[in-house]
């Protein structure tokens, strides 16, 4: 069951309490989670399609300087693939992207990147003397020319491979010095590529006159054509463009200019407090500006006429400018304490605000997606600005209408870009691709040779509470497997399930002979299963069929070891060829298309193979329940040598791995024990050409216990020591390898009952973790540093496989039946408004409801930066677009009538509707809640709002019933009586004046 599906539950019965005992029900609908490849336009609603369209091919993303790209972003902070040039390192600035490439720069050479790879296209050599910071002079001319803009030439090259076109020096013959000489710039030139004109600034020769210029690119075959001068009272630099202008703003003089793009003229000038400079936006026929000053100000960009001011106090600066899209704009500022805000784009409005730390923010955001990235702190933890202590570097993305932080990640992109549904930044002299990660976690092992190691990969850190969980009809021992957006898992019940990766909806179930112990494997659309009950099966992972069955020893009920869960051989698939284990003591290797290539013998039935296969260069390496450890040619199944490791007692059924460590070398690591029931358990190091022993080493940890050493170790090179996760009975370890005979213990922990469960390792940009089940009913998340615990969450059964990590989430499986699913997506808390101005009304008359719906954003400092000296934080509120809400009228027989309507930009809904029959009625506008990717919305309802319903007014009503004439005479003699009295009073006032 999902927890979505509580939370609906959970909705229908309080919406029927609040609607005071009416029969009320609601059926609340789950939300099918899309793929990355059906993601949609969160302003539009409609498919993204295809991902290349979508570059930044100038330094803004556009000539307006918006930093917005309408395609894809990262819904998470997955590493794609890093980039440092072979000499020096990447210059700063926002990466450019076009044609299928990432633009990034050295100090003396251009290199063109595979965008998904990183890997070098081909490299060019940039003469002349850059202006500005990093890549912002780089820009895309046509399909088939890029630009360059250096302070002495225009340079221009090929696309495709960077070859060299043409130079333009800029010389005295021009009547200008070189381009931004003396003036105070940061970003040296721009691109208007609807004119494929290109600006800078420079100064006249012969006055000494600054000057904004204009250069012709439309030829590159024949170089940059000066276009224009015009002269400016102050030093300036071009800063965006657009409706047939571009902007200047000016330092010193501290204004604004806009000239008219073609001819040079100057249209408009406005003056402002603070430096003009850092950067401009234009936007929808409006120029944003704040850089340089405490102001955000908007002006009409054809007139200059200011539409409004925002004032963000004392020493909150704006520095190099902001972005604009969905009707916002958005900025941060080094006020203290700092803030990343969004504003209504016609009204200066601020819609929400989130809290910061600058040094002085120098770096811009970008916006993509539905979300807004930007740095959010720019100073390394400790250091201080005011006396505050920073929190230290982060970069976040933040739902760009709500402001609710989806991801934080502890580096400093300053000058972000987004192309390709990726986004691209240089922090610490290195080029980072943050993309969305896709490997699969096909095998026991994850990837074969992966060391049960996921790197670059997001997972979360806090597991106290499960997305979602499914829950089987058996115990679950193994591990579940994933792979094109399914998890597939066995069960006690006899059963293969594979459920969606998103949801955790069933897809299907197949039936084996016996229960499953084993775990799965899921290559090529293909699952292959253990041979639980004797037979080998390949299903079709999308439909659940049977593609083939093979014969693996039959049904065998013997135990491996006394008193313990009942481990299983588990399937691996390298090249084709799948290897399992039996309990027949056999090990068998298939073909893909189920074609038996071998079989061989290692034990028999008595003592079985319970191990997994480890397949390292051609060779498989495999434990049996006699104590031996055998080496096989993977192509023909003879032995290349067998080792007794341990004693017969059926315990030995952990699985190896061998590791080419850069102190110890090519080994072999596996989980063993001396043969006594009771301790005796130990880590045995192997050579893997002869299989002779290289040392035991003992875990002194377990003790007197009788824990069988049935796991994997988790192996991970640091850059210094190779380091291996294991359990010690009682214990998650961490050891150093120093050689190979010398292993020292860096870290353990106790979890309070023994563990079965293989060690997980995951390294993401924000820490590194360890995941490892327990039979104290829990699963826990361990720094893997340190080995301090950072979160767990007990199950109701003991889990004796591991997690599957899988598209930033984990995946375990426990004994109480459940398969949950843990992630790091953020909910966001909701509200919701509404108001009817209709008390009552009649039968057939229109009513209307209206409202807002909400997103519950918090500002709070103290949570941001925990050294800020006092706790300060807002509550916000801004509208959710695009969304549904549901009005629920309850008639008075107390059966139902949904309403539904979609919320406008701003949040704001409204329906109508009409009675059809009197009496008391109820509505209630309430949200599902929706889940949006990379984060999600709660639900939330109003209270129930009486509405009382009037039959119709018939005719005979509204003539109303006829009067006795008994009462009529007397009503006329009462008239008349009155009249004459009035006559009387009247004559007798007349005589007395007389």
């Amino acid at each position: 069951m999902e927890w979505k599906e509580k939370t609906s539950k959970v909705i229908v019965a309080a919406i029927t309490v609040l609607l005071l005992g009416s029969a009320f029900s609601i059926l609340v609908q789950e939300n099918a989670k899309a793929s990355a490849s059906q993601r949609v336009n969160p302003w539009t609603g409609e498919p993204y399609g295809d991902i290349m369209q979508y570059e930044w091919p100038v330094c803004g993303g556009n000539s307006g300087n918006t930093r917005f790209n309408p395609g894809p972003a990262p819904n998470r902070p997955d590493i794609l693939w890093t980039f440092r040039p072979p000499v020096g390192t990447v210059a700063g600035g926002p990466p450019i992207a076009f044609n299928g490439k990432v633009f990034v720069r050295n100090g003396s050479h251009l290199f063109a990147l595979n965008p998904f790879t990183g890997a070098i296209i081909w490299t060019a050599r940039l003469n002349g003397t850059p202006i500005g910071f990093g890549p912002s002079r780089i820009f895309k001319v046509d399909d088939t020319y890029l630009g360059y803009i250096c302070s002495d030439r225009i340079t221009f090259h090929r696309i495709d491979n960077g070859q060299w076109v043409s130079t333009t020096m800029i010389t005295p013959a021009m009547g200008i010095s070189g381009l931004v000489a003396g003036e105070v710039l940061y970003w040296g030139a721009f691109y208007y590529s609807e004119y494929k004109l290109a600006y800078s600034a420079a100064r006249n020769l012969t006055t000494n006159q600054h000057m904004a210029v204009a250069f012709d690119c439309s030829n590159p075959a024949q170089g940059a054509k000066l276009k224009w001068t015009c002269p400016l009272p102050t030093g300036v630099e071009a800063l965006s463009a657009g409706g047939g202008l571009v902007f200047y703003g000016g330092y010193g003089e501290g204004e604004i200019y806009a000239i008219n793009a073609t001819t040079g003229k100057l249209v408009w000038r406005s003056w402002k407090v603070g430096d003009a400079g850092y950067s401009i936006t234009y936007y929808d026929g409006k120029v944003y500006h704040s850089a340089g000053g405490t102001k955000v100000t908007c002006y009409n960009a054809t007139t200059g006429e200011k539409l409004w001011e925002f004032e963000a106090g004392p020493r909150a600066f704006f520095a190099f400018g902001g972005a604009a899209a969905y009707g916002m704009y958005f900025d941060k500022s080094m006020a203290i304490p700092g803030f990343v805000a969004a504003w209504d784009a016609n009204t200066g409005e601020m819609i929400w605000k989130q809290p910061a730390h600058y040094f002085i923010t120098y770096g811009v955001p970008v916006v993509a997606d539905g979300k807004i990235y930007v740095h959010t702190c720019d100073q390394a933890a400790g250091s201080t600005v005011a006396g505050i202590q920073s929190p230290g570097f982060s970069f976040t993305c933040f739902d760009a209408f709500t402001g609710q932080v989806i991801w934080r990640i502890p580096i400093n992109i300053a000058y972000p870009s987004i192309a390709y549904g990726n986004l691209y930044g240089i922090s610490g002299g290195t080029l980072y691709c943050i993309g969305e990660r896709k490997d699969p976690w096909p095998t026991f092992e994850g990837k074969p040779g992966s060391y049960r190691v996921a790197t670059r990969t997001s997972a979360p850190s806090d597991i106290s509470r499960p997305e979602w969980f499914f829950q089987a009809d058996g115990p679950i021992v193994g591990s579940p497997v994933a792979a094109d957006g399914k998890i597939i898992f066995g069960s006690y019940d006899e059963n293969i399930y594979c459920i969606d990766a998103y949801s955790g909806t069933l897809l299907w179930k197949f039936k084996t002979g016996y229960r499953v112990s084993s775990t799965p494997a899921i290559v090529g659309g293909r699952v292959y299963t253990g041979a639980d009950d004797g037979y080998v099966y390949c299903i079709d992972a999308n439909t659940g069929t049977q593609i083939w069955k093979k014969l693996a020893g039959g049904v065998t009920e013997g135990a491996l070891f006394r008193s313990m869960p009942q481990r299983r051989s588990s399937p691996v698939v390298v090249d084709n060829r799948i290897y399992v284990g039996a309990m027949d003591g056999k090990v068998y290797c298939f073909d893909t298309d189920g074609n038996q290539k071998w079989v061989y013998t290692a034990t028999n039935i008595t003592y079985g193979i319970g191990g997994t296969p480890y397949v390292y260069k051609g060779v498989v390496y495999i434990a049996s329940g006699d104590g031996v450890l055998h080496a096989i040619n993977a192509t023909n199944g003879q032995m290349i040598w067998k080792r007794t490791v341990t004693g017969s007692d059926r315990r030995f059924v952990g699985t190896p791995i061998v590791v080419n460590d850069p102190r110890a070398g090519e080994i072999l690591i596996i989980g063993s024990d001396t043969g006594a029931f009771m301790g005796g358990r130990r880590m045995t190091i192997v050579n893997i050409t002869d299989g002779s022993i290289i040392k035991h080493i003992d875990l002194t940890l377990v003790g007197m216990a009788s824990t069988v050493m049935a796991w994997q170790p988790a192996y991970y090179f640091n850059g210094t020591h190779g380091i291996l996760y294991i359990s010690e009975n009682m214990y998650a370890s961490a050891w150093a390898i120093i050689n190979s005979t010398y292993f020292t213990r860096i870290w353990s922990q106790w979890v309070g009952h023994v563990i079965y469960s293989s060690a997980v390792y995951v390294d993401d940009i924000t820490r590194a973790k360890v995941y490892v089940g327990n039979n104290a009913y829990s699963l826990i998340c361990f720094d893997a540093k340190t080995g301090k615990p950072l979160s767990s969450y007990p199950t109701g059964g003991p889990i004796f496989g591991s997690v599957a990590v899988y598209e930033g989430r984990i995946y375990v499986g426990s004994y109480d039946g459940r398969l949950y699913c843990f992630s790091s997506i953020p909910v966001a808390a909701t509200d919701i408004v509404a108001w009817c101005d209709w008390k009552e009304c009649n039968v057939g008359e229109t009513i209307i409801v209206q409202g807002k719906l909400r997103a519950v954003t918090i500002y709070d400092v103290k949570k941001f930066n925990p050294n800020f000296p006092v706790n300060y934080s807002e509550t916000w509120y801004p509208g959710i677009p695009n969304a549904t809400v549901i009005v629920t009228f309850v008639k008075p027989d107390g059966t139902t009538v949904n309403v539904s309507t979609t919320t406008d930009r701003y949040g704001m809904f409204k329906i109508s509707f009409i009675p059809t029959e009197p009496g008391d009625w109820t509505w209630t506008a309430w949200f599902e809640g929706a889940d949006k990717i990379s984060h999600k919305y709660d639900c939330t309802y109003t209270d129930a709002i009486p509405l009382k319903v009037k039959a119709p007014v018939t005719e005979k009503e509204a003539v109303g019933p006829a009067i006795p004439m008994e009462y009529v005479y007397t009503i006329i003699a009462v008239a008349i009586v009155i009249i004459l009295a009035a006559v009387a009073v009247y004559l007798v006032k007349k005589r007395a004046k007389k």
